[in-house]
């Protein structure tokens, strides 16, 4: 798996030379100020493209980058909002992403397909070159559409075929940036069991601003948080390239020029996951566990891990942006050559080897760990805990909110025989306390869900129905927005429908407000008193009706 790991990153480099020589696009606005960068460390994913600001308003023309035809087109109330593909005869995939709306005869075409199906969220893939584009057409307008906070171009650049993104920086050459990165933070971690950093088995976070020296015991691996900050603007960016060095040999390296979206969640291995869970720190880390299949390595000395021998050793980071602007960070470790290992208390845990399939059927509950689903070997732990007046079940916890999974672990609640399941859900308590309720099917006398991360779950029964508030005035112009708030307590929002003088409407739902709204117009409405229906419907089977007199003037 390794061996074709590497040849794949070859093979990925190799194409990235060769078509970056040769192609050049315009630009996607006329006036870029980068405020995200690929490969930026996000919740559970990499950034997968260039975020370009809107300069506090919507509205500014997206142009097509280069002839092609429009492969997808996308609307969603999450995610990229209104998002448009094409695809390029270089053999390129360009994406735009949180767009206020369509050129206008795309537009046209989205909406007749939208009322066609009835339905606001549509994916559309029009047949090859059924929709032609040419290089610099207007084809949408900045946005900040579904989840955007605030108004600008998403943008990427993939390989067509194989649909894995690209760092458009290699193509898209017309910015400019003279300001160094910045390096916040290093660490340095015990790697095995007998580890000790600073005489104790645990990691050490210190910041960069003040580097010394610290004594390790056994094989250790470190890491940094490091953020670009272009031209000094205040966002923090991902950086480029960064490199690892030991007493001035090159021992790890890695780049961001793409990545396999099938391996996006991988940045929660690279990512010290339990110190963004805790503190919201961003360190990447050189240990390249078992399960990081991220292709960004070009030098990946013994996985990251260093084992030193007695004595001073000079560690020293060297990152840099896109355009060569470097920072570097120094510091010492001072290796002992005895300590006073103690073996980790692991009394009450259970160990579950990478790559093994494990399975705890418990009272009440039984949890399947996949095999593919660890990332590393871990310490399993398990407990159940007392439940509230609110829970059909005990409150389960379910190893550690600071251990990463690459995949889903199943949660099989156990149900009396023949016992009503409407309603029924499968919880997730966040660290914060926040519950979250989770897609949950029935089988067997089980509640069954699937969770992508480790915490406390508990089984309930959700009968409260969504909420409908209207937003705008009872008495609105042709042209004015008719608005609806909607929310959901616990099970989120899984359908929506308004239907004005009893036929289906076309309402835009944003989910980062909660609201639908749409513009008043003749195709629907009539002068004086208009019937309008909406229609909720929540995750877990409740369903809300409001009906509202509105009077167009």
């Amino acid at each position: 798996m390794r061996i074709k790991a590497l040849l794949v990153s070859l093979l990925l480099s190799i194409s990235l030379i060769a078509q970056n020589s040769t192609w050049h696009p315009v630009k996607p606005l006329d006036n870029l100020t980068l405020v995200s960068t690929f490969g930026e460390l996000r919740p559970d994913h990499f950034h997968s493209g260039l975020d370009f600001s809107g300069h506090g308003h919507t509205g500014d023309p997206v142009y097509a980058i280069d002839d092609g035809y429009i492969s997808r087109i996308k609307v969603s109330a999450d995610g990229y909002g209104n998002a448009l593909y094409i695809i390029h005869p270089n053999g390129k995939k360009s994406v735009y992403g949180h767009l206020l709306r369509y050129a206008p005869d795309i537009q046209k075409f989205v909406e007749q397909e939208q009322y066609k199906r009835q339905t606001f969220e549509i994916t559309i893939y029009p047949d090859p070159y059924q929709i032609k584009v040419k290089k610099g057409q207007i084809i949408g307008y900045v946005g900040n559409s579904g989840r955007s906070y605030g108004p600008h171009l998403h943008f990427e650049i993939r390989d067509a075929f194989l649909d894995y993104p690209i760092n458009p920086l290699l193509y898209i050459n017309s910015l400019k940036d003279i300001a160094p990165p910045r390096i916040l933070r290093y660490a340095v971690y015990p790697a095995s069991d007998t580890s000790l950093v600073q005489g104790r088995h645990r990691k050490i976070i210190l910041s960069a601003s003040r580097p010394t020296t610290i004594s390790t015991y056994g094989p250790v691996y470190f890491g940094i948080e490091t953020y670009d900050f272009i031209n000094g603007h205040y966002s923090k960016k991902a950086v480029y390239d960064v490199r690892l060095l030991i007493d001035d040999s090159l021992w790890l390296w890695y780049r961001f020029d793409k990545f396999l979206f099938s391996h996006t969640r991988d940045v929660n291995t690279l990512m010290d996951y339990q110190a963004y869970i805790q503190h919201k720190f961003k360190i990447q880390r050189s240990l390249i566990t078992p399960g990081n299949r991220l292709c960004i390595y070009r030098l990946r000395t013994n996985n990251g891990i260093y084992t030193p021998t007695p004595g001073r050793h000079k560690i020293t980071y060297i990152v840099s942006d896109f355009y060569g602007n470097k920072a570097r960070l120094t510091f010492w470790i001072n290796a002992l050559a005895q300590g006073l290992p103690k073996q980790q208390d692991n009394r009450g845990y259970t160990t579950i080897p990478y790559g093994k399939k494990f399975t705890l059927d418990t009272a009440g509950l039984t949890v399947v760990i996949p095999d593919s689903a660890l990332y590393d070997s871990i310490h399993f732990h398990f407990s159940i805990l007392e439940k509230n007046y609110t829970m059909l079940s005990p409150l389960y916890q379910v190893h550690d909110y600071g251990t990463p999974l690459r995949w889903p672990i199943e949660l099989r609640f156990d149900l009396i025989p023949q016992q009503d399941t409407s309603h029924l859900v499968v919880v997730y308590l966040d660290p914060k306390g926040k519950s979250q309720a989770l897609p949950t099917s029935y089988r067997n006398n089980s509640a069954i869900a699937y969770s992508s991360k480790f915490g406390k779950f508990y089984l309930t029964r959700d009968t409260i129905m969504p909420e409908i508030k209207l937003l705008s005035s009872w008495q609105l112009n042709n042209g004015q927005k008719l608005t609806f708030k909607i929310k959901d307590n616990l099970s989120g929002i899984k359908d929506y429908k308004v239907y004005i003088n009893r036929r289906w409407a076309l309402f835009a739902y944003d989910a980062k407000t909660s609201t639908l709204s749409s513009p008043v117009s003749t195709r629907h409405f009539v002068k004086g008193k208009n019937h309008v229906r909406v229609i909720i419907t929540d995750g877990a089977g409740n369903k809300k009706k409001r009906d509202f007199l509105i009077t167009v003037k």
